[in-house]
């Protein structure tokens, strides 16, 4: 069997013909093993193949075509890289994306806390809780108290 001589590598040891031969109900069966050519190159095949048995149910031939199925194999082996490459960006991805939430969620509590504490004692100042206030301390408390407000909202919109 002159193929058995230019079956490549580890698939020349697993390659058998009669271990995949297809029962005696079926008479159609496929090979997949790679190839060593006289170039040296080695090329992966695909064999479809019909078995053709005398009245005892022996193999008697096989006939089938050697279909060259390299550039699909090379094609599979590269999406398969592309995948892992993917997957690994994806990782990476999320793991940054967590990173960028924590960061902002740090950012808006360590901005907010003093803001907070501002915005209310302005609040209670505006509100004249400590005294009556002139026209000019109103007008700044007031000030205070609506930057505090517009610092929070940019707060929420940059840091959400």
């Amino acid at each position: 069997m002159f193929y058995l001589i230019i079956v490549y590598g580890i698939n020349r040891n697993d390659f058998s013909v009669t271990n995949a031969l297809p029962t005696q109900n079926s008479e159609e069966t496929t090979f997949e093993y790679r190839i060593v050519r006289p170039d040296g190159s080695i090329r992966h095949v695909y064999s479809p193949a019909e078995v053709v048995r005398d009245s005892n149910s022996n193999v008697v031939k096989i006939y089938g075509t050697a279909l060259d199925i390299t550039d699909r194999k090379n094609a599979e082996e590269s999406l398969k890289i592309y995948a892992e490459e993917l997957a690994d960006s994806n990782k990476e991805l999320k793991s940054l994306d967590t990173m960028k939430n924590d960061f902002l969620s740090n950012v808006s509590h360590e901005l907010k806390t003093p803001l907070i504490s501002i915005k209310g004692f302005s609040e209670v100042m505006q509100g004249e809780l400590y005294g009556p206030l002139n026209d000019q301390q109103k007008k700044a408390m007031s000030t205070v108290v609506r930057n505090c407000e517009r610092l929070d909202r940019l707060i929420n919109s940059y840091c959400t």
